[in-house]
């Protein structure tokens, strides 16, 4: 955000929920995000660990925060300019039209955030449109830390580990009380970001790590979740798993080599929701198609002219998944 409030070295206060108890995070580090503020810190309990997390968590975890300030691409929507970075003109607008906004009008405004960030914000004066933000980044957090209790069973294998949920009460952004989640930290690059490195990857490794990638995704149409922002760049690679691996014979064990970092734009299916209707949005999405066509594309301009260039790896889609999801449609 440009802000020194979350410079490397500065120490934000925290407070569990439900109890309020202080949590001291020291930014170590801070990822690029441009819908979520995203840290590696170190962790400080000045009255002792809080109950409400789980008695495991480490000293040193990520947070993440679901903060409207963090929303540039939203902002560049709007402008059609570059990212926009937050500044205080924007809290002062946000703050005087909270101020004349009756709970009605905010009710009804939670129904239609999404069709309004989306269509047609471009002309909304600024306070409306960061209250509308602050509307959406609640209910991505939401969304996130009920997919991560959905998803307890594959925590640590497919996905983060999920310590607690906490608050950033920032006194100086009030009435604001920004939503976070401590989760586990676990050291890893992209998939888009591995094809990318320079210099490359083995192709044989290449190969494993897409292959992972598609096994992640049927996993996760398995447990009947629908990922809307499916990317190379929300698909991490373990450190330990490309530090293992050997030139010769290969890693010994492909599988759970990839985990999937973001869940906020996941849902679980409806209870209600039928089973033509499921796979007619399933269709759509097509989270398979999306991470083997964007994969294949990013090879064959990253690999080009290589040595190995004939061994690149080459998106099939899966009998499987692709026949069920696209037979009912």
């Amino acid at each position: 955000m440009g802000s020194k409030e979350f410079e490397s070295g500065a120490v934000i206060r925290l407070q569990s929920v439900p109890e309020s108890l202080p949590i001291d995070a020291l930014i170590v580090r801070q990822y690029a995000s441009s819908e979520s503020n995203v840290f590696l810190v170190s962790l400080n309990f000045p009255n002792g660990p809080p109950t409400t997390l789980s008695s495991d968590t480490p000293r040193q975890a990520i947070l993440k925060l679901h903060d409207r300030r963090a929303f540039s691409r939203l902002r560049q929507n709007r402008s059609g300019l570059d990212p926009e970075t937050f500044t205080e003109k924007h809290q002062q607008t946000y703050e005087k039209y909270l101020s004349q906004l009756d709970p009605d009008t905010l009710s009804k405004m939670r129904l239609h955030d999404r069709q309004v960030l989306e269509e047609g914000h471009r002309m909304m004066p600024s306070g409306e449109f960061e209250t509308y933000l602050a509307l959406w980044a609640r209910k991505r957090y939401n969304a996130e830390v009920k997919m991560y209790k959905r998803l307890s069973h594959l925590q640590g294998k497919r996905i983060p580990r999920l310590y607690g949920v906490v608050v950033y009460p920032d006194a100086r952004h009030i009435p604001d009380l920004i939503p976070g989640l401590l989760l586990e930290h676990i050291p890893s690059i992209s998939v888009s970001s591995l094809i990318r490195h320079d210099p490359p990857y083995p192709s044989r490794l290449i190969h494993g790590v897409l292959d992972d990638a598609i096994r992640l995704v049927h996993e996760m149409h398995d447990e009947e979740v629908l990922n809307e922002n499916v990317s190379l760049d929300g698909i991490h690679v373990r450190q330990s798993y490309l530090d293992a691996w050997d030139v010769t014979s290969g890693a010994s064990d492909q599988s759970l080599c990839t985990v999937l970092t973001g869940l906020s734009h996941c849902r679980v299916r409806k209870p209600n929701e039928s089973e033509e209707g499921w796979m007619a949005i399933k269709w759509i999405t097509d989270e398979e198609g999306t991470i083997g066509h964007a994969g294949q594309r990013m090879i064959e301009q990253e690999y080009r002219g290589r040595k190995d260039s004939d061994d690149i790896w080459v998106y099939k889609p899966s009998s499987g998944y692709r026949s069920q999801v696209l037979s009912e449609n």
